[in-house]
């Protein structure tokens, strides 16, 4: 060891004859060569003497860090100085020794910080410092702080981002709502101001006798109406309506000259492109088939706007329903009953093109198919059928004793072709989940609302299977009881018939969406209470966004 420290120490000077000195010496100035020294003499590297310390060794206190190395004794020759390599990777492993020596401690009461202690070759320049460990803990401290934050982000991300999603949705739509609503107020400011006599400059006849036209003022959904198809096909003397004295027309410049308006809930009505006048014998019309969920939000702020309604509900101004029926004039009671089971075993079939609907009745037959088959055709199915409506229905009917017949929503009057489809076929029962039972022929369906879970009904079902009497009694009403389709258009006949009617009150709603969401009363199947549950209005308008 010391002759490894003997080599290291030695400064190798020029050719100008500088001389190295040890690093430490007995005596200030005395020059002690390593090339001198008697190896069997067992002298020590460091001197350890109770003289006062050279003024080398009383710097390296006041100088921190101290470096080991070799003190050049002052000569006539200028000394050049020794240039601090950088560490070498290969050397940073080297232990921190003692500046006093290896036996010897240094002063009293001094303590060496770690912090500034290194070690620096002379002859390679490699350099050890404490620092390392401060700087590993650090890191470590950074790494752990970062993945905390990341772990915290991760977490919280799926929590916040739907609240966040809300908020702006919520954000947006207010402000887009508030904006709209003022270009409104300025469009309806500039018509009662200036604009009434400039849209309707001609004098407008109110002759009961003249032909009364009926403007579509939007879609019907996105298809625009075909009127000559109409005109020809209703108001002819050979038409339906079987009068001429109404017309249908799409085009909007004969707004004045108009006597009934009529806007599609879902034809895109917007807030933006409303009649910029309005006559005081015109009436604006309602127009839907579809429940609340599907209707434009923005008809529900429509107050004091609407003078009719056409649309499924029985308290509707024009009746827009999908089907009636009617008892028949004369009753054949003689006629025998027949069998309609024909051996066919349990199994119910549905079809639906609306795969998520209002109700969550996909829950309820989720569950009814644990206890009996249940096959499901249509677009939310795998199972297509590429034929004509009824001959589906027939093919279903040769192994299926039940058809569910289940609306996408549960509100008040709402009940569509599912059933009237069933009926007409007269080979399954219809299996409907309604409050609406009195909109149904008499013992002509099972209302699965009357029983308590979806198994049960699944249980009556067998039991009805396997009672052929039982079974075929669902289908005495074909002798006292007749359904009737109407035409997609016959709601116009009595919107014509209305018009001419002198008699015929004047009417406004003033709350539409009092009338249109909270009087439909529309509820939810719960799964986990077995039950129906009330839906909110907000909830119900929120299907759409407001200005579309």
């Amino acid at each position: 060891m010391d002759n490894n420290f003997q080599q290291s120490s030695i400064y190798e000077s020029p050719s100008n004859n500088y001389y190295a000195q040890p690093i430490y010496s007995s005596e200030y100035g005395q020059i002690q060569s390593f090339n001198n020294m008697d190896m069997n003499t067992q002298q020590q590297m460091y001197q350890t003497t109770t003289q006062q310390p050279s003024s080398i060794y009383q710097s390296s206190f006041q100088q921190p860090p101290p470096t080991y190395a070799t003190a050049l004794q002052s000569s006539s020759y200028p000394v050049p100085m020794q240039q601090q390599l950088p560490p070498v990777n290969g050397n940073q492993n080297l232990s921190t020794k003692n500046p006093t020596g290896p036996e010897a401690s240094p002063a009293k009461g001094f303590e060496w910080p770690r912090k500034s202690v290194s070690l620096v070759c002379p002859k390679c320049g490699a350099s050890v410092s404490t620092r390392v460990e401060t700087e590993n803990t650090l890191i470590t401290l950074a790494f752990v702080l970062i993945f905390c934050c990341v772990t915290c982000i991760l977490f919280w991300i799926p929590l916040c981002v739907s609240a966040f999603k809300k908020f702006l949705l919520c954000i947006l739509s207010y402000t887009i709502f508030e904006t709209q609503l003022l270009i409104d107020y300025h469009y309806a400011r500039v018509f009662y101001q200036n604009q009434q006599s400039k849209i309707c400059q001609k004098n407008i006849s109110l002759n009961r006798n003249k032909t009364k036209q009926i403007l579509f003022w939007t879609k019907i959904f996105s298809s625009p109406i075909n009127t000559d198809y109409i005109n020809n096909h209703l108001f002819t003397s050979w038409g339906r309506c079987g009068t001429n004295k109404c017309r249908v027309i799409n085009n909007r410049n004969e707004l004045c000259d108009s006597d009934a308006v009529i806007f599609h809930a879902r034809g895109g009505i917007k807030m933006y492109d409303m009649p910029k006048a309005r006559l005081s014998h015109q009436r604006y019309v309602l127009l839907t088939k579809e429940p609340p969920y599907k209707t434009t939000a923005i008809v529900g702020h429509l107050n004091y706007f609407f003078n009719w309604t056409a649309t499924y509900r029985m308290d509707s101004d024009i009746d827009y329903r999908y089907f009636h029926w009617r008892r028949k004039d004369n009753v054949n009671t003689e006629i025998k009953s027949q069998s309609y089971l024909n051996n066919r075993q349990v199994r119910a079939a549905y079809m639906i093109s609306n795969c998520y609907s209002h109700n969550n009745r996909e829950d309820y037959l989720e569950r009814l198919s644990s206890i009996i088959p249940v096959t499901r055709i249509g677009f939310c199915s795998s199972n297509k059928c590429r034929k004509k409506r009824d001959e589906c229905l027939n093919e279903l009917a040769d192994t299926h004793p039940f058809f569910l017949a289940f609306e996408n929503s549960l509100c008040l009057d709402y009940v569509t072709e599912k059933y009237s489809n069933v009926i007409l076929n007269r080979r399954m029962i219809p299996v409907v989940y309604s409050k609406n039972s009195n909109l149904y022929i008499p013992n002509s369906f099972i209302d699965a609302n009357q029983f308590s879970s979806p198994e049960n009904l699944g249980q009556y079902l067998i039991k009805v299977v396997e009672n052929s009497t039982l079974y075929d009694s669902y289908f005495k009403w074909i002798n006292e009881y007749e359904i009737i389709i109407p035409d997609e258009y016959d709601y116009l006949c009595e919107l014509c018939n209305k018009l001419y009617n002198s008699k015929e009150p004047y009417k406004i709603y003033d709350s539409i969406k009092k009338w249109l969401y909270i009087d439909a009363k529309c509820e939810r199947w719960v799964s986990k209470l077995n039950k129906t549950i009330d839906i909110s209005v907000d909830e119900t308008m929120d299907y759409e966004d407001p200005l579309f």
